[in-house]
């Protein structure tokens, strides 16, 4: 939205959720809304005998209708004459609304950029169709093939995949940040963080900022926070890169600071961490997106967590793009980090300097029962790279430094901006 009105157009918001944010609420469109989750447990969960396909099919084109006739109302409201869709019609998650989106934009005959985070076949755990009907509607919107559409996808895998499954063309947008504020620091508010989760001020704080679920690899996590802690004696012998001490009584703890979303596997971890003695201090709790109170309880951002971090792990087994690296970075921390196929493919060759744990693991996760493995050369030799930045200062800034250098030019609102001009210029017009 930034960058389109330093364009100079006119912007205006629409979803199902706002969250005290300006714009046009279709309360319909959010994935909490019960209608919304009734048709996802039958499409991809289990599909009720007595009603069947065609009860599921009434249901989706009942609660499209609705979405459509809003739809229409913020179209005509506010005169739009350009639509960008996101992950509707790549996710599968909210089939009514990629039919009801798909039936507006035909009507009208209205330009689209069809912005697509994520693909449903990227997840074949969790979209698999219950009946034909919705095989179908992820076949045809998921997304549509149409003159009017013009398709934008964050990595070259999935620019690569969607070619070779639909046919269409998209154009590479990778997710950015705004790489001109200030990175995170201690002020007033936040001046407590450590304190208020049992921290000392010199305990070692690897930072997971990821949500719990099984294919961000946190366990490869505390395989290196474990390597670490059996190198302590140096630490302790050099002291901190900031030049503080570290001593017998400081710790070198994991943080985990966004939401746990898979609770099975977040016990599996907690059963590891006590297992391998590495002290897990989970925040979820405390950290919320914006600072704020819950009654007498103080709520810190996720960018509080980045200021007392001295380490950031991003073991991601899979991930579209890596928002929590540009984060990282942005906040001047080194990252451990597993190299998932698009870091692979689209980040690495831009030159970032990372501690790397890889890209091939020794035991891959088995459903959702197993945890990932490495290689325990790659742990190893990642927690010595490791040390080194948590001892040495000058190499610690380098290090940094080169990432934020290259980040900004590559992944900056400067480079959004060159990347929105050309797509802008390759629009078609209002009616096809």
């Amino acid at each position: 939205a930034r960058v389109l009105e330093a364009l100079g157009y006119r912007v205006r918001l629409c979803a199902g959720e706002l969250h005290g944010i300006e714009g046009f609420k279709i309360p319909e469109l959010s994935l909490r809304h019960p209608a919304v989750q009734e048709i996802y447990q039958q499409a991809f969960m289990h599909l009720k005998e007595v009603s069947g396909e065609d009860h599921l099919q009434a249901s989706i084109d009942s609660l499209a209708q609705t979405i459509e006739h809003q739809l229409e109302r913020f179209l005509e409201e506010h005169s739009v004459d350009l639509l960008i869709v996101h992950n509707i019609w790549s996710l599968g998650a909210h089939l009514a609304a990629a039919e009801a989106f798909w039936r507006v934009v035909q009507r009208r005959g209205l330009p689209v950029l069809a912005h697509h985070h994520d693909f449903y076949w990227e997840r074949p755990e969790i979209y698999r169709p219950t009946c034909p009907f919705v095989k179908k509607l992820l076949d045809e919107l998921h997304p549509p093939a149409s003159p009017l559409i013009r398709h934008v996808v964050i990595n070259s895998l999935a620019r690569r995949e969607l070619a070779q499954r639909k046919g269409v063309h998209a154009t590479v947008v990778p997710n950015v940040f705004d790489f001109d504020c200030p990175p995170p620091a201690c002020d007033e508010f936040n001046a407590d963080f450590r304190a208020s989760l049992g921290l000392s001020e010199r305990d070692i704080v690897v930072l997971q900022a990821t949500r719990v679920v099984r294919r961000k690899g946190i366990e490869l996590a505390i395989d290196v926070v474990a390597a670490l802690q059996r190198r302590r004696e140096e630490l302790e012998r050099r002291g901190r890169y900031d030049g503080q001490p570290f001593t017998p009584n400081d710790r070198i703890i994991l943080l985990l600071t966004n939401s746990i979303d898979d609770a099975m596997y977040f016990r599996q971890l907690e059963e590891k961490s006590a297992r391998m003695g590495v002290p897990l201090v989970v925040a979820h709790d405390r950290v919320a997106p914006r600072r704020g109170r819950q009654g007498s309880r103080k709520m810190y951002s996720f960018w509080d967590a980045y200021a007392f971090a001295d380490l950031v792990t991003y073991p991601s087994l899979w991930e579209g793009f890596g928002n929590q690296l540009l984060e990282a970075i942005w906040a001047r921390l080194p990252i451990v980090l597993f190299e998932y196929p698009v870091y692979r493919a689209d980040i690495a060759p831009l030159g970032f300097s990372v501690i790397s744990l890889g890209s091939s693991l020794a035991r891959e996760p088995q459903g959702s029962q197993g945890l990932a493995e490495l290689p325990s050369e790659r742990i190893e030799t990642a927690a010595e790279e490791a040390l080194h930045v948590l001892i040495d200062g000058s190499a610690r800034q380098a290090m940094v430094r080169r990432n934020f250098e290259v980040a900004k030019r590559e992944y900056s609102m400067q480079a959004l901006e060159r990347r929105v001009r050309e797509l802008l210029a390759d629009l078609p017009t209002v009616g096809g």
